[in-house]
């Protein structure tokens, strides 16, 4: 997604946006869908875990400590997959990244 976004980052430079700021967009924008997602995932997640209650013997349906946990580390994953490219491509010069086709 950033790759295809070079030539907005490109602009938004040129235009004197700050590299911080940039990287906190880029980084939002990426990060909502795996929220949505973790959101919906925990919902689904918890109604199989009241379906299978019977089998899970000894263990609580809803474990907040596992859903949080896995929820956080999936979190800190798209983030540090956004972080990279998107500090790629605010060191890229802006004239480079306007002339990019």
């Amino acid at each position: 997604m950033v790759a295809l976004r070079t030539r907005e980052v490109g602009i938004r430079m040129a235009l004197g946006a700050k590299k911080r700021d940039v990287v906190g967009l880029i980084l939002r924008e990426s990060t909502r869908p795996v929220v949505a997602g973790l959101l919906v995932g925990v919902v689904l997640a918890s109604g199989v875990a009241y379906l299978l209650r019977h089998v899970l013997y000894g263990i609580h349906m809803i474990d907040g400590l596992s859903f949080g946990g896995v929820a956080l580390l999936l979190l800190a994953i798209a983030l540090l997959a956004a972080l990279i490219p998107s500090r790629r491509a605010v060191r890229v010069e802006p004239m480079v990244a306007l002339r990019y086709e």
